[in-house]
């Protein structure tokens, strides 16, 4: 039995037909437009022609960033800016491209020729500096800034340390002596900061701050803090902090004799500068107020004691003048602890 031509699977099917609309325009004369639509078949392509019978001006725009000039501006191909001739001054260049292009009569499109001489000029520029940027070697560049300034009375750049980590120690010699002058004087003293602040791209800065006992600050009334050496490295881990310690105490040794220490929460800083004896052997660490009162509201936390009686235990140490932390004697402090105790019994009844 044969299959009919419809149960055939092979027969081809019709295509659908699509719509091609030709146009026959007079740009001088809207009324003899022309507009043709029929049905075909479908294609992937079209062509738009427009044939006009005399001179019809075309505008390009400005380039979008210029104030001042009114010159159209035509973006230049990538490849024609890519043959940039090496060795070879700006005009040379310009000149190259230009005959390689055919000339004015035979260049095919505005975007096949440079707009002038200063564009190749910037072009080799930014080649210059990319290549300039790979070769750079920010290390060398580091190490020899540091052997650089050795050679100046008051070097800043100090000492760079590759491996194991990288770490690098900035100060002044006003820097070192002031430190000297202020932190090692048991009659007149005050404390050494270190505290990691901030980042710098990928390195950690780590600065020491001082009181400068020698100046009064008009408005506060307090001496003022100043910026001592700093340390530029990558973690923050001993190793990082006993070069800092070990290099400051090389630059200056009379800073061994250094009675304290500010830091924060970060105990591999202590660790480094005096803990372990090596460096600053006699000074005492002494946390920050900020930092302590923290850790007190952190360990009341996780006791399970909340407000109020957070809020009395924070005031009972830290209040201003009346505090435990502003003791300066242990004959006050027992009799002000005595006072809080008998406060809590009375609360307790």
């Amino acid at each position: 039995m044969e299959k009919s031509n419809s149960d055939d699977d092979s027969v081809e099917k019709s295509p659908q037909p699509v719509i091609n609309i030709s146009s026959n325009t007079d740009l001088s004369d809207d009324s003899n437009d022309s507009l043709t639509i029929s049905a075909g078949k479908p294609t992937r392509f079209v062509i738009l022609q427009y044939v006009v019978e005399r001179d019809v001006p075309f505008f390009t725009n400005v380039h979008g960033n210029t104030k001042t000039a009114n010159t159209p501006y035509v973006r230049t191909s990538k490849r024609v800016l890519a043959d940039n001739g090496v060795g070879k001054r700006a005009k040379e260049t310009f000149d190259v491209i230009f005959e390689d292009a055919g000339g004015m009569m035979h260049v095919s499109s505005p975007l096949e020729l440079p707009r002038n001489t200063k564009q190749i000029n910037n072009v080799k520029q930014t080649q210059k500096g990319a290549v300039a940027g790979k070769e750079k070697d920010s290390m060398f560049q580091l190490i020899k800034a540091c052997k650089d300034q050795q050679s100046l009375a008051d070097p800043y750049i100090r000492l760079v340390q590759c491996a194991a980590e990288f770490c690098c120690i900035c100060s002044s010699d006003l820097q070192l002596m002031e430190m000297d002058m202020f932190l090692t004087n048991p009659s007149e003293c005050t404390i050494m900061g270190i505290d990691p602040t901030f980042n710098l791209g990928e390195f950690v800065v780590t600065p020491i701050v001082y009181k400068n006992l020698k100046l009064i600050h008009r408005r506060t009334g307090e001496c003022p803090t100043f910026l001592g050496p700093v340390l530029i490295h990558q973690t923050k881990t001993e190793g990082a902090f006993d070069f800092f310690a070990s290099s400051i105490v090389s630059l200056r040794n009379t800073l061994a004799d250094k009675l304290f220490i500010g830091t924060d929460d970060e105990c591999s800083i202590f660790n480094s500068f005096s803990r372990h004896g090596r460096y600053m052997p006699i000074s005492k660490n002494m946390q920050c107020q900020r930092h302590v009162r923290l850790n007190l509201e952190r360990k009341l936390h996780v006791l399970g004691i909340n407000n109020p009686y957070t809020n009395q235990f924070i005031k009972d140490i830290f209040d201003k003048n009346v505090g435990l932390a502003d003791c300066l004697t242990d004959t006050d402090f027992e009799k002000k602890n005595v006072g809080i105790e008998a406060n809590l019994e009375l609360e307790r009844m």
